[in-house]
């Protein structure tokens, strides 16, 4: 095993067993070993990898916000939802890369990053605004576990959001019974009940199967929701969230209701197809049966988030107890449940004055 000498702060060289040339030489404080299959190759390896790390340094510093945004969006499509993907691409092109789409990752500055929560506040609703912040936040996170950025400019403080304004009252109990009415012998008028009376979502109801029914016990199991498939098309997915697989109860009407719908139909069958046999996409099931049958029953036009939000609030007017009713809407923490459906009601208001009287008079 040949050595060769060098001079003093030079390193050292020698030739290894294996006929490979190893050169030792301490670096920024750091020894670091450097082979070549030569003496001269491995006195050359440091300078090549110093010119290496150079060059990828200087295309790290080339890097747009855009080149990155586009590489992580694809990189994400197996960590989450299809429908997330699509929601967090429809705010990054919307708002984000139209901004600083062009700037390099590494020139980033905080106050570009509050120029477009600036701009998103203005236009969007606070919920949009969030995931905004959220979306930003995550993307240059990644961008600095993979060595693009020295730190992440939309880990500040976010702006504060005000609550979206759901002062809107909930349906009337006239306008249930309308709607309710307009939908009797309709194919859909099982999921116009649940949908009424426990606030289901839509992609879950669109979701049920036979066996998923029980109207004996009066019970639904919901155990996923209809959301976009990763390749195109749709698919049964995870609820919205581990509290989102419940088991909820159901009135007598809807039961009755159910009853007429499972007529003839397989434990494994979609209780609410599309006319093919598939699964039918919440959006299809708006504009092509929920908005006819709203004309149907004289009503102005609501969304099925509406319907979800009148049976909610309805049930925290009549007093049922949060967790209960944190259990049926499928959330995590009754105080989320309270915070967005306590609100006064008509008839809750004259409850309260009502009360007001008897107490004092």
């Amino acid at each position: 095993m040949a050595k060769a000498e060098l001079g003093y702060g030079d390193g050292k060289l020698r030739e290894r067993a294996d006929g490979r040339w190893e050169f030792r030489k301490v670096i920024d404080g750091k020894r670091r070993s450097f082979y070549g299959a030569s003496r001269s190759e491995a006195l050359a390896a440091p300078t090549r990898a110093a010119e290496n790390a150079r060059r990828d340094a200087q295309s790290a510093a080339d890097v747009t916000v855009a080149d990155y945004a586009a590489r992580w969006t694809i990189n994400r499509r197996t960590a989450v939802r299809a429908s997330t993907i699509r929601h967090n691409a429809s705010g990054l092109s919307k708002w984000v890369l139209p901004a600083i789409g062009s700037r390099k990752l590494r020139t980033l500055t905080v106050d570009e990053i509050r120029a477009v929560q600036a701009a998103a506040a203005v236009h969007c609703q606070p919920g949009t605004v969030r995931t905004i912040n959220l979306v930003m936040r995550a993307l240059f996170r990644d961008a600095v576990e993979d060595g693009l950025m020295t730190s992440n400019p939309a880990a500040i403080r976010a702006p504060r959001v005000v609550p979206r304004d759901l002062s809107t009252p909930p349906l009337s109990v006239e306008e249930v019974r309308r709607l309710r009415e307009a939908a009797r012998g309709d194919r859909f008028e099982a999921l116009l009940c649940l949908a009424l009376t426990v606030g289901m979502r839509p992609g879950e109801l669109l979701a049920l199967h036979a066996r998923d029914v029980d109207t004996e016990r009066r019970t639904v199991i919901v155990r996923g929701t209809v959301t976009d498939a990763p390749g195109g098309g749709l698919t049964i997915g995870e609820t919205k969230s581990r509290a989102g697989m419940r088991v909820v109860p159901m009135t007598a009407a809807c039961a009755a209701a159910f009853t007429r719908a499972l007529d003839g139909l397989k434990p494994d069958a979609l209780i609410f197809p599309a006319d093919n046999g598939g699964l039918l996409s919440p959006t299809n099931f708006l504009y092509r049966y929920f908005y006819p049958l709203l004309v149907r029953a004289g009503l102005p036009r609501v969304t099925m988030r509406d319907l979800r939000h009148t049976a909610l609030t309805y049930m925290v007017a009549d007093k049922v107890d949060p967790v209960t009713v944190a259990k049926i809407a499928g959330h995590s923490n009754p105080s989320m449940t309270l915070n967005v459906y306590s609100h006064a009601t008509p008839q809750g208001s004259e409850h309260a004055l009502e009360s007001m009287e008897r107490r004092f008079s």
